[in-house]
């Protein structure tokens, strides 16, 4: 029985692949076991995750142990929490409740100063809109009463001739056939003698006809 000679090529490509193949096994178990690892760590990390009770959602808290939906929603209904354990102090959980949870649970301090920073800047806002508007209901009742003085109504007559009429708002006493003479909101009618005892003086076109007169 005869024997064929090894092609030298064919020994060479086998030695070749079996070498491959030994070199690529070790890299695929790493590859695999470091996938593993991986992974591990990562729910290792998830579980070690503390929920925030300031933040955390219906769902997260009922996920706890011993809490279930009602104890979640009153630890939702309690915040802001500056500690976990607020939830004692609080009375949102019973001891025993906490106990279970401590170590799950942590109380991230939330931006308070922020958003009061932002609160009272929209309060001293809304304060300095309040003053503008109070100053302009101040100034128009003055308006009005400006309008009122000068305002005119049909002119009544004297009860004696000679009597001035005496401008309540100003001061002042118009004589007749002055424009105001009686036709002013808030007056009535003097003798010029009793007008000057009580104070009151004639109106600034009386007394530019006066000095005209003189």
């Amino acid at each position: 029985m005869k024997f064929r000679k090894a092609n030298p090529i064919s020994l060479a490509m086998l030695a070749l692949c079996l070498a491959l193949g030994v070199s690529a096994s070790p890299s695929l178990l790493q590859a695999e076991s470091g996938a593993a690892s991986s992974s591990k760590k990562d729910k290792s990390a998830k579980s070690d995750a503390k929920i925030d009770l300031n933040t955390a959602s219906k769902e997260e808290l009922d996920a706890l142990p011993g809490i279930g939906e009602a104890n979640a929603q009153k630890i939702i209904d309690g915040r802001p929490y500056k500690s976990k354990s607020d939830l004692q102090r609080k009375g949102i959980l019973s001891s025993s409740a906490y106990d279970k949870i401590k170590d799950k649970v942590t109380a991230r301090h939330t931006d308070k100063p922020a958003r009061s920073e932002a609160t009272t800047t929209s309060k001293s806002e809304s304060q300095a809109n309040q003053r503008s508007s109070a100053a302009v209901d101040t100034s128009s009742p003055a308006k009005t009463e400006n309008k009122t003085d000068s305002a005119t109504e049909t002119a009544q007559s004297p009860p004696q001739k000679g009597m001035v009429w005496v401008n309540l708002n100003t001061g002042v006493y118009h004589r007749e056939g002055d424009r105001w003479y009686g036709k002013t909101k808030k007056g009535k009618f003097m003798s010029e003698a009793d007008a000057q005892k009580a104070g009151y003086r004639p109106a600034k076109v009386e007394q530019a006809k006066d000095g005209k007169g003189q």
